[in-house]
């Protein structure tokens, strides 16, 4: 599960949420990306998250 947002603490909040609720171990890496409206690439945060531990 991934999720790009422009907020780094928002993302820093989101992925103590995924740990804390359904147990996904996340992690933050800055990333830019292309705005079609601005005409340059904007800074912002990618959460990557993944099972800690396998369900089973």
């Amino acid at each position: 599960m991934s999720l790009v947002v422009n907020d780094e603490d928002f993302a820093a909040r989101y992925a103590v949420c995924l740990t804390a609720t359904i147990g996904l171990a996340a992690r933050l890496e800055p990333v830019t990306r292309p705005s079609g409206y601005l005409q340059r690439d904007v800074p912002g945060s990618l959460v990557n998250g993944h099972l800690a531990r396998q369900p089973w």
